[in-house]
């Protein structure tokens, strides 16, 4: 992504999800109790093998 602040580059954080999520957290039960994993192969069409193409005018 370009930014017009040059330092704004060069910033790179990292995020783990248990440091955000309490583990009583509804979520954590919801992410036990339902397998969503055939999402995947429902969307796959949707994006490509390639990465996103690059917006060019």
């Amino acid at each position: 992504m370009m930014s017009k602040h040059e330092n704004q580059r060069e910033v790179t954080q990292t995020i783990n999800i248990n440091d955000i999520v309490p583990y009583n957290h509804i979520i954590r039960k919801i992410d036990k109790a339902i397998d969503l994993t055939f999402i995947y192969d429902k969307v796959a069409h949707l994006y490509s093998n390639g990465g996103t193409k690059s917006m060019i005018a």
